[in-house]
């Protein structure tokens, strides 16, 4: 038909599923060496890329593990500080999607070596160094990558991409934060000013009152003044 776009539908061609995965089935004598087996059939399985190996019913496995030289450290897993923590990082998640859906854009979570970024874990290893100055005037991006767990041998290259969504996702949001704290602080400086000025013009008040008291109450208590007129006597 004219005018219409080409696509995958316009081409003949004919799919070829791939060969199933091959499966062996060794016998008990053939398995008691099952890394020898394993050698054995290597080359089969390389031009499948997969294989599946059906152990003998009657093989067991042997306990490989010496108990008594075998140590290890327990971990304790609390599910109410795993669930909070969870729900610190979606909390954290939800600020930033609302920060910038204020600023008219849609957050996207940037994929690091095949992974989403935990923007929640970039900022709290980057504010534990010291904030974004502090880590790019020691150059620290790839000790952040480490940390957070990705491959130290790329922490530059990582280190580098890192510090680039840094500064456009997180960065401005940092910058609005401090904007908001500023503010705070200036409204909780003036608030406790002005409280001042009221309780020393109440303090006043209060000490003219107790004056105007004092001064009603010696009028009370004055004696009033008597003028005593001896009489002349004519001798």
């Amino acid at each position: 038909m004219a005018g219409t776009t080409s696509s995958h539908l316009d081409y003949d061609y004919d799919f070829l599923p791939p060969p199933d995965a091959p499966v062996f089935t060794p016998t008990m004598e053939e398995f008691r060496d099952s890394m020898a087996y394993f050698e054995k059939i290597r080359p089969i399985g390389e031009q499948y890329g997969i294989c599946k190996i059906k152990p003998p019913d009657e093989w067991q496995p042997p306990f490989a593990v010496d108990v008594d030289k075998l140590k290890f450290t327990p971990r304790i897993q609390r599910l109410n500080e795993l669930e909070a923590h969870t729900r610190i990082k979606l909390n954290f998640l939800d600020q930033v999607a609302k920060f910038w859906e204020l600023q008219g854009s849609s957050l996207k979570i940037p994929i690091v070596e095949k992974r989403a970024l935990d923007l929640f874990t970039l900022k709290k290893y980057v504010a534990k160094a010291g904030g974004l100055e502090a880590v790019n005037e020691s150059k620290g991006w790839g000790r952040v990558s480490t940390e957070i767990g990705y491959n130290p041998l790329q922490a530059a290259r990582i280190g580098a991409l890192l510090k680039t969504h840094y500064e456009r996702i997180l960065f401005p949001l940092d910058v609005f934060e401090k904007e908001e704290r500023k503010k705070v602080k200036e409204e909780v400086v003036g608030e406790g000013e002005a409280a001042v000025r009221r309780r020393r013009a109440q303090d006043r008040r209060r000490q003219d009152e107790g004056q105007d008291q004092g001064r009603q109450a010696q009028l009370r208590v004055r004696p009033a003044l008597q003028v005593h007129v001896p009489e002349l006597r004519q001798g």
